[in-house]
């Protein structure tokens, strides 16, 4: 995965978890409970975690995501690669 870009490398990164752990979708977002550190996922990112937090940062401000302890909560309308890869659960 190193020959993409770090951003385009943490949006594969967090598909990959989101399909794998089957994270629950609510009223259009994505609710993925990270089962690593911050500082692991900058590690299955290949990037330093400062970088990560940056980059995080930037799916923050452009509506991506948004973060609470311990989970990204995705929007799904900027990741449609996870449409249909995860669970759907309640209203």
């Amino acid at each position: 995965m190193a020959v993409y870009p770090a951003p385009e490398r943490l949006r594969r990164t967090v598909v990959r978890l989101a399909t794998q752990l089957q994270s629950p979708r609510r009223r259009g977002h994505i609710e993925l409970a990270l089962p690593v550190t911050l500082g692991e996922l900058a590690q299955l990112v290949g990037v330093s975690r400062e970088h990560l937090g940056r980059l995080l940062a930037e799916l923050e401000r452009n509506g991506s995501l948004r973060r609470r302890r311990g989970v990204l909560v995705l929007a799904l309308a900027r990741w449609p690669e996870c449409d249909g890869k995860t669970a759907a659960v309640g209203p």
